[in-house]
């Protein structure tokens, strides 16, 4: 109780927090792109542009809307959007100053304009060391601007001109702190984060790098009169000693050396390293060289070369002088800034350092010394550029018309799903599946249409945040803010598309290679950092609240993205009961599955699992656990490594029936899931539980690594399976440490009946367990994603099935014992949440009952010293049907022959469904054990009829390579379908042996008959035969042999056959 009020008053203080926060911020209602003709361009770096006549018509626009007089600019700069929400980011675009010439209105006649745009690196100046550093946009090297021709907006901003002259000068100066920058992005060396470094060095070759260190402020003799710094940063991976020798202008300077990582999990560390050097001469040509030396495995990189010196103000026409002003910054002077070499009174001179909104400085020129002044004070760093208008401008690239938009405008809506244009369709087909069948408002929009409001035109994941935290920030006053956000497709770790994959639909958030020793990973958790307080942190341990659910569907195609909307429709809608289509008791059943200990430090993952069990079986007891614990099978050794094909066998028959739940603990990739290979992407993209699509929850490393650009990783694999496969996963992209903290936390959050009756959604358990400080919350488990679709529930049913007798006893007063031989009647109900009868519930409930719980116990495959005990309720001793009507039922049923004597407690599992609902119940209160001798029955044995398809075929008939075996059971006393005894089907030899007792479905008329439907696939081609044996509850077997001939379906003769019914017959 404690921790739940802990929790409510957490959220209680995020939504008065929010709330205030509402209040403060001010969206514009609509956006400037919602009327009149928008054209983009974007600009490669930060600087002037001259835009032309021609450049106009580059951009789609007809010659007669070209009008000096309309005409505006509209862009906020290329800098990335803060993920600090106490730091301004624009919302919307701005107008911006810009300069035009143009005397006939029409630019026909050699009208321009110039303009200043904001490129994407961000340069920062620290005052104390008087150097420059800088970050680059994490997400792209191209940033948009926006051109209308409108003159329904008003007055067209144009640059002002102030005059500074009249102040009193303190100071004067003539140069200023600079900088130059070296730097490549063409590797990622761990597929990883946001560093990406140079080509990758040759052992014993040298690179060399010029150095433009143009107007460095020296003496006659090039000496500098301040001392420049030259900055290289190296990035080595290495299990040897590896070195760097740098180089600068023909003089060798320093070596830089990087240890090797000689541990077995070191080898593969990456190690950076930054070397700082005076210079205290320049030449007029400058140039450095690095040589890099290392072992034949040896690997490194140059990330970059940085460069800060003193230049002199010197103006050189035609090309633009850009400073920023440094010399006695925060004296807050008037500083005469004195620029050099300029040959007449035209040059022009900017105060661009608040981008969008230039102004011009009107100075003095000096004809004699051939000098232009202006004076500017020195509070702060002013971004100063000097041209004349036929200097050396910048070009634009054209992109073109855009259409109107105005999220801005965007209603309230519970779910919004951001998609890639490519699956618009498939993203309104999901909204509308959920605004129809989930009663939830929703709202689909373009990543490019989020860009162009939200980071003016420039792709940036945390555009997404801000148009989310638009969203969250107007509603939440009215409590229509979102509560699931959908990012539909996929992502990549290459943003940018360095490598030309083209498949970074939907960016990434890359964590910082800075933080925690350079560990990265991608995390949409960073959408959902909405509030006020949220700083965006990379810290775990200042970790920020998630506001809403997010999950991704990393699709890279239309079918991809048709196959993840089917399967959200399948199990929204819970087709299987919709359409009666092999309805079953999956929604009963968690798996549990664990590695084995390959070391001491894996004994936990055993623990960590019955951890698991134990709080399903005590929270939701109405739940059937399966345990599949690899240790508790024979490991076998083969040339490709250990192996447990017992246990693989198992998990993926249960796949075939399918699971509420699926949860793993131990090793993984991005490949399989242990190091044995227990579940590989083959057997992920084999599993065919249509229906059936357990939620995935994993603590292993990087089984959900979506991000790779050259293939998908097995979660997606299992998303991607439109037979089936998962739902959705709760995975790690990364390395995580083992630790079950996260996997109960969610297990309590998406299982948890709320007060209205309906669990949360995926989306909200997800952000609930980040959220709960309890949950053993680590700064590598930002990596744990939700993969799938947020805004779906956990398919727990609707209702629950109490039992009223057994055998004419209440159980809640008194315990009935069910013996081998006896018969047994149970008497039950369907009832809602408040213990009411579902009076119009009309249709079938599924009778499961176990024998008792027994101890089984691990091998210590791996001679840890590991071998544990579990118990496990698992051996089925019968599984029936029976009628509901008006929310009541009777079922009766034998006890079969074979169970365990021993008395103890069993379970009376139930699963009820309708032609709109379903239910679920349980009653432990039941003592299984002994036998009835006083029981009497004829012995007989079952009839066992086999066909292939239906029941027109003839044994010796024809078929393809995926025929479904179709057998009908019969006897004068009940079909044995307890999991002790075997229903089998054995196909050509003994290896070939398929257990077929989950497959038996009992005659909804008719107790003592059943059938079975058994899917083969990719049989050879020729002839078969197939055994099935059966046996009823006095433990009496009977067989029936068939046989058929396959026949590719490619080929002629069989094209021409007709199977069913087969010709050969008769």
């Amino acid at each position: 109780m404690k921790e739940k009020n802990i929790f409510k008053l957490l959220i209680l203080s995020i939504l008065i927090s929010s709330n205030l926060f509402a209040q403060s911020i001010n969206y514009p209602d609509s956006s400037v792109l919602a009327h009149g003709d928008w054209y983009k361009f974007s600009i490669s770096s930060s600087g002037l542009y001259k835009l032309t006549y021609n450049d106009f018509i580059s951009l789609g626009i007809p010659a007669e809307k070209i009008k000096s007089s309309n005409l505006s600019i509209y862009g906020n700069g290329g800098r990335a959007v803060s993920s600090d929400n106490s730091k301004w980011n624009f919302s919307d675009l701005k107008e911006n100053s810009i300069y035009v010439y143009d005397p006939n209105n029409n630019f026909s006649q050699g009208g321009y304009v110039i303009f200043y745009g904001e490129g994407g690196t961000d340069w920062k100046y620290n005052r104390i060391n008087k150097t420059w550093g800088f970050d680059l946009h994490p997400y792209s090297d191209q940033y948009s601007y926006f051109i209308t021709f409108n003159d329904s907006i008003g007055e067209k901003k144009r640059i002002n001109t102030i005059s500074n002259q009249s102040l009193i000068t303190d100071t004067v100066s003539i140069s200023t702190r600079d900088f130059f920058l070296s730097k490549q992005e063409l590797v990622n060396i761990e597929k990883s984060g946001r560093l990406w470094v140079g080509k990758q060095y040759t052992s014993n070759k040298t690179e060399e790098y010029p150095l433009d260190l143009r107007n460095a402020l020296v003496d006659q003799n090039n000496n500098l009169l301040k001392p420049a710094l030259i900055e290289y940063k190296f990035v080595a991976q290495s299990g040897t000693n590896t070195t760097f020798l740098i180089n600068y202008n023909n003089t060798d300077i320093d070596t830089m050396t990087f240890p090797g990582n000689t541990s077995v999990t070191d080898g593969d560390k990456v190690n950076d390293k930054i070397f700082i050097k005076n210079l205290t001469k320049v030449k007029p040509t400058n140039k450095t060289s690095v040589t890099f030396n290392g072992g034949p495995t040896s690997k490194g990189w140059l990330d970059y070369i940085l460069v800060n010196y003193d230049k002199k103000l010197q103006y050189n026409y035609p090309s633009v002088l850009k400073y920023y002003t440094t010399e006695f910054l925060g004296l807050n002077l008037n500083v005469e800034n004195i620029i050099s070499n300029v040959t007449n009174e035209n040059v022009l001179v900017w105060d661009v350092s608040n981008w969008t909104n230039p102004t011009q400085i009107k100075g003095t020129y000096n004809s004699t010394d051939k000098t232009y002044s202006v004076i500017l004070n020195s509070d702060s760093i002013k971004n100063i550029v000097v041209f004349n208008t036929n200097s050396n401008f910048n070009t634009i690239k054209p992109i073109g018309k855009i259409e109107n938009q105005n999220l801005h405008a965007t209603e309230a809506a519970d779910y919004v799903i951001i998609t890639h244009p490519l699956f618009i369709e498939q993203a309104e087909r999901l909204a509308k599946l959920h605004k129809e069948h989930n009663n939830v408002t929703t709202t689909v929009v373009t990543t490019e249409d989020i860009y162009n409001e939200f980071s003016s035109g420039t792709p940036d994941y945390l555009a997404y945040k801000e148009f989310m935290r638009m969203l969250y920030t107007k509603y939440l006053p009215e409590g229509k803010n979102p509560k699931n956000v959908l990012l539909f497709g996929d992502g990549t770790y290459d943003n940018k598309n360095i490598l030309k994959y083209n498949n970074n639909l939907i960016l990434t958030y890359q964590t910082d290679n800075k933080e925690h020793g350079g560990f990265t990973t991608p995390c949409d958790d960073y959408i959902t950092y909405l509030s006020p307080e949220a700083k965006g942190i990379e810290d775990v341990r200042e970790r920020d609240s998630m506001m809403v659910g997010v999950g991704r569907f990393p699709v890279n195609n239309v079918a991809q993205a048709e196959i993840m909307v089917d399967k959200s429709q399948r199990y929204l809608l819970k087709e299987d009961i919709l359409n009666k289509e092999g309805v079953t008791d999956w929604r009963n059943t968690s798996i549990l599955t664990a590695d084995d200990a390959d070391n001491t430090s894996d004994r936990d993952f055993i623990k960590f699992a019955e951890n698991i069990y134990n709080q399903i079986k005590f929270e939701q007891p109405q739940i059937n656990a399966v345990k599949i614990y690899s240790d508790a099978y024979k490991q076998y050794a083969s040339s490709s490594g250990n192996t447990y094909p017992d246990a693989s066998k198992a998990i993926n028959h249960q796949m075939k029936k399918g699971g509420l739940i699926f949860n793993y603990v131990g090793h993984g990739s991005e490949d399989h899931l242990s190091s044995e290979r227990l579940i590989t992407i083959s057997d992920m993209t084999s599993w065919k539980n249509y229906h059936a699509m357990p939620l995935m929850i994993t603590s292993t490393c990087e089984f959900a690594r979506f991000d790779l650009v050259d293939k998908p990783s097995a979660a997606e694999n299992t998303l991607y399976n439109r037979n089936g496969g998962m739902i959705a996963l709760i995975s790690a992209a990364r390395p995580i440490y083992a630790n079950d903290g996260m996997n109960r936390h969610f297990h309590k959050y998406i299982l948890e009946v709320l007060p209205n009756n309906q669990t949360r959604t995926f989306g909200e358990a997800f952000s609930a367990t980040k959220n709960d400080t309890g949950s053993g919350m680590r700064y590598d488990q930002r990596s744990v994603v939700l993969l799938g679709d947020p805004a779906l529930r956990i398919s727990l049913p609707k209702y629950n099935v109490t039992t009223l007798k057994i055998n004419d006893i209440d159980p809640e007063v008194q315990n009935d014992t069910l013996r081998a031989l006896s018969t047994v009647k149970v008497e039950g109900r369907i009832e809602d949440w408040n213990h009411n009868l579902v009076e119009d519930f009309n249709g079938y409930v599924q009778v499961t009952l176990f024998d008792k719980s027994s101890k089984y116990y691990t091998l210590d495959n791996e001679n840890n010293n590991s071998k544990i005990e579990f118990e496990q309720q698992k051996d089925v001793l019968h599984k029936g049907k029976a009628k509901v009507e008006n929310g009541l039922f009777t079922h009766t049923f034998i006890v079969p022959k074979v169970i365990a004597y021993n008395y103890g407690y069993g379970k009376l599992s139930y699963y009820a469904y309708s032609d709109s609902s379903d239910a679920t119940g349980y009653c432990n209160k039941v003592i299984v054990g002994g036998i009835d001798n006083d029981a009497v029955f004829e012995e007989t044995r079952p009839l066992v009829r086999l066909f292939i398809g239906d029941s027109n075929f003839v044994s010796g008939g024809i078929t393809n390579e995926n025929p479904e075996l179709f057998a009908i059971i019969s006897d004068k006393v009940p079909i044995n379908t307890s999991s002790s005894v075997i229903m089998s089907a054995t196909l050509d030899n003994a290896a070939n042996t398929f257990i077929l007792n989950d497959y038996f479905v009992q005659s909804e008329t008719d107790p003592n008959k059943g059938y079975i439907n058994f899917p083969f696939t990719l049989l050879s081609e020729g002839e078969h035969t197939l055994t099935l044996i059966a046996r009823n509850i006095l433990d009496l077997s009977s067989s029936a042999t068939i046989t058929f001939n396959v026949v590719s379906k490619n080929k002629e003769t069989y094209a021409n056959l007709k199977n069913y019914p087969n010709p050969f017959s008769g």
